[in-house]
Formats: structure tokens, sequence, C-alpha cells
């Protein structure tokens, strides 16, 4: 899950995939807004998407 925020527009949209975020920030940066784009996995120490757990 990826979280993407604009400052500029204070537009906050949630993505599970990570080319849709990607899309999402690279549209409002090229208008140079402030825009940050945060793996939500990362932040909150759930595995990676498409992690596998070996036994």
């Amino acid at each position: 899950m990826y979280r993407c925020a604009c400052r500029d527009c204070t537009e906050e949209v949630i993505f599970e995939d990570y080319d849709d975020a990607q899309a999402f920030f690279t549209r409002h940066a090229s208008r140079s807004h402030e825009v940050e784009l945060l793996n939500l996995s990362a932040r909150t120490g759930e595995p990676p998407l498409g992690s596998v757990d070996e036994v």
C-alpha cells in the first residue's frame, strides 16, 4: 500500500499498486507541486507486498 499526498492540491490517495502511486506522484511533481509518496508497509513493519514466508 502506498500513500500519495499533494500539499498544493490538498489531495491524498491510497494506492495498492506502485505504478498507480508513481503515476500520481509524477503527474503532480511535473506541475512543480510538493508531493510525497510513502510505502505504508515499510512504515508499519508489514512485509512488502508479494513476499512469501518460508517455513
